[in-house]
């Protein structure tokens, strides 16, 4: 019965030592077996001025008026005068706005463009482009018999040794 103790304690402790693991990870080197670089198409937008020279009109009163236009103004103001009171008062009243029909015609003014002034107009337009962008390398290494790819933005040459570290459980 003592050894059917022993032998039951002998094969828990193995059982207990074999479902502990320890790990120890050690620094390796691997060999670059090759390099793909990578891109990616990628949209930029650059701003640009455009500017052209436009002509602004400069604009002047202009005063007075032509000498049809004071008869027309009178006329119509006479008219206009006519159509007031009655007897000697309706003369008096064509009189009235025959003058002042002339009076305003002569004050007259407008407004013309006397000449232009060059000036320099500007606005920003975008123009969109498509470049190819660097986005790194993809290496595939090889460790003991083992191949290993990674992406990184370090540049490497085929056969360079990268570190990689390797962990063994047991």
């Amino acid at each position: 019965m003592m050894n059917n103790y022993k032998q039951l304690l002998v094969a828990s402790t193995l059982l207990v030592a074999s479902t502990m693991a320890t790990a120890e990870t050690y620094e390796q080197h691997a060999v670059v077996k090759s390099i793909e670089q990578l891109y990616s198409m990628v949209d930029v937008h650059k701003p640009r001025d455009v500017c052209t020279y436009v002509d602004i009109p400069i604009y002047s009163t202009v005063s007075g008026a032509s000498t049809a236009d004071v008869v027309v103004g009178a006329i119509f103001g006479g008219l206009l005068g006519n159509q007031v009171g009655g007897g000697t008062g309706k003369d008096a009243a064509t009189l009235i706005g025959a003058i002042a029909g002339a009076d305003i015609a002569k004050k007259k003014s407008s407004k013309q463009v006397v000449g232009y002034k060059r000036e320099k107009q500007c606005r920003t337009e975008y123009t969109t482009s498509t470049i190819r962008q660097h986005d790194g390398n993809l290496i595939v290494a090889e460790y003991n018999n083992m191949r290993l790819s990674f992406k990184t933005n370090k540049w490497f040459e085929v056969g360079d040794y990268v570190s990689v570290k390797v962990t063994v459980e047991f």
